[in-house]
């Protein structure tokens, strides 16, 4: 971690400003940056959140169907394929875990997990099984998946998958 790095820039007159004297160093890829302005009024502040380009992308496979099958019924099992690469640096062991979205009565799995990323080549891809229990509500169910670099420097992205749970009996 860097020591903070103090500017002082003036704006224009509807608050724009820019300046060139910092500049992101190789080994700070994918950091994630603090933007803190304080204005010449007491009290005046404001923060902005940045990062270099992300080192990691998590997606659905655009290839394939997304859920399958979809919609799935309570008491039913869906798979997602789950595309994950690297845009920058070398290659990584990444670990995939589902954030939010769960559904009560819903079990998840990836496989393979942890993913071996290739630097610089095409993404590697795991499959997402959501497994659900009769009990599960219908519904439309957004999923956060997050894959999280191994070791330093550490790096994370998420994804979403949309699980659409059903009713599928027409009797």
């Amino acid at each position: 971690m860097h020591p903070p790095v103090v500017l002082e820039v003036l704006t224009d007159e509807i608050g724009n400003f820019s300046d060139a004297r910092f500049v992101i160093a190789d080994d700070d890829s994918s950091t994630r940056f603090t933007l803190a302005a304080t204005g010449r009024t007491p009290g005046v502040t404001a923060e902005a959140y940045f990062a270099d380009a992300p080192l990691i992308v998590v997606t659905l496979d655009p290839l394939l169907p997304g859920q399958v099958p979809n919609p799935m019924k309570p008491g039913g099992t869906a798979t997602f394929s789950i595309r994950v690469e690297v845009k920058t640096g070398s290659a990584f062991w990444a670990n995939l875990s589902i954030r939010s979205g769960l559904p009560a009565g819903a079990s998840a799995s990836l496989s393979p997990n942890p993913v071996y990323v290739p630097g610089n080549q095409p993404a590697v891809s795991s499959t997402l099984t959501i497994a659900t229990s009769v009990a599960t509500p219908l519904g439309d169910w957004p999923l956060t998946i997050r894959a999280e670099k191994v070791g330093a420097p550490s790096d994370w992205a998420e994804g979403i998958a949309v699980l659409e749970v059903r009713n599928l009996d027409f009797r």
